[in-house]
């Protein structure tokens, strides 16, 4: 890693974190980590991290390794542990993006932009204290890895990403085609390392029955209430049938479009493209998709720009008019820069963040088949790692 890219690692830590310090060092812990806390001293005791929680914090749907790696985190007290969270969530993200994008003063403003809408989204996911953050970064290592030509690493991050929260299992599993054995193979000894390593400390029959009660929990949320999945979101309108449909749907042509990306653009691949169309379809699709979850859109900002960028003057204004209706309603309009006395989203539930997400979603669709129209005649490399 370039002294360029550590710089702005670091400057970008700090500026986000310094943002959050006054609230997590006066509010510290939340209900979130609460539940981390709670799992994380269960686990050093070796009694069931997923029983009915006992007072502060909510049950536990996190991996066994989870809490293990949340240990040291419960070694300080309420302040300094949401501080070192959230510091840790940060960084981490910032990782990730610089794996994509350098900024400079050359760099465009809408890219200037762009990373301020990132910046608040990610100062919005962080304030709730959830790992979301964390897996986002995880995410965009385990897709510049595979992109530089790193395929066992791919494995390695995008393994821990799926091991903290399921949801990055759409990545991992949309990218082993085409066949790379590096790959598959590192992410099948990954995934079984995290998913054993506890056992170190809990034995191979705690390991065993955290794992089955883990496994439960997951089925049983499946089941719970919606949030702000489209399916959720239409229901709630009185159109249950039609949210189903669209929510399978969405699932549906995600996945079809992803394959088809991989599978027929390969030297000439649009990363930034194939992780719009799995993050948006994440949170559309999700019953469990809440406000910090959308953190997982701030990084499209910054590819569907660098997108727009790279295209003629006509799909240029799209993209960046799209993107830019979309921020307001997605992360703009939530933040203290809004007024909300002008109009308050809050009052509508937090609807417009999944359904800027489903526009975002078909804007990411419609790109990604005209680039696999454009391929057949004139393929188009675009990598977006440094604007």
């Amino acid at each position: 890693m370039s002294s360029i890219s550590r710089r702005q690692i670091g400057l970008l830590t700090l500026l986000t974190w310094v943002f959050v310090v006054p609230l997590l060092w006066h509010g510290g812990t939340n209900i979130v980590t609460q539940t981390y806390e709670r799992a994380a001293q269960r686990f050093e005791k070796r009694v069931d991290i997923y029983q009915s929680p006992g007072g502060r914090g909510d049950q536990f749907k996190y991996s066994p390794f989870f809490a293990m790696g949340y240990v040291p985190f419960t070694w300080v007290g309420d302040s300094s542990q949401a501080l070192l969270w959230a510091l840790f969530n940060i960084w981490i993200f910032w990782l990730g993006i610089t794996q994509w994008f350098l900024f400079q003063r050359t760099s465009s403003r809408w890219m200037g932009f762009a990373l301020l809408l990132c910046a608040m989204e990610l100062n919005g996911s962080v304030r709730y204290q959830q790992v979301n953050a964390l897996m986002t970064g995880l995410i965009l290592l385990g897709l510049a890895s595979l992109r530089d030509g790193r395929p066992a690493g791919a494995g390695g991050w995008l393994a821990l990403a799926t091991n903290l929260k399921i949801l990055p299992a759409l990545f991992a599993g949309a990218l082993l085609l085409p066949i790379r054995r590096r790959y598959a193979d590192a992410l099948i000894t990954w995934s079984l390392g995290l998913l054993v390593l506890p056992g170190i400390w809990l034995g191979v029959r705690g390991t065993r029955e955290a794992l089955l009660h883990w496994a439960g929990v997951l089925l049983g949320d499946l089941q719970t209430k919606g949030l702000l999945d489209i399916r959720t979101v239409l229901a709630t309108w009185g159109w249950p049938g039609l949210g189903e449909g669209m929510r399978v749907g969405v699932l549906f042509l995600s996945l079809s479009i992803l394959l088809a990306l991989r599978l027929r653009l390969r030297a000439a691949f649009p990363w930034g493209l194939f992780y719009t169309v799995a993050a948006s379809c994440l949170l559309l699709w999700n019953p469990r998709s809440e406000s910090p979850t959308f953190v997982l859109i701030a990084p499209a900002y910054l590819f569907l720009v660098a997108f727009a960028l790279q295209s003629s003057a006509r799909d240029r204004k799209i993209v960046l008019a799209v993107v830019g209706v979309c921020a307001f309603f997605i992360t703009f309009c939530f933040s203290d820069l809004w007024p909300k006395s002008v109009w308050d989203p809050r009052e509508m539930g937090f609807f417009t963040k999944p359904l800027g997400a489903l526009v975002v979603w078909l804007l990411a669709c419609g790109l990604s088949v005209k680039e696999l129209a454009r391929a057949k005649t004139q393929p188009v490399f675009r990598r977006n790692s440094s604007v």
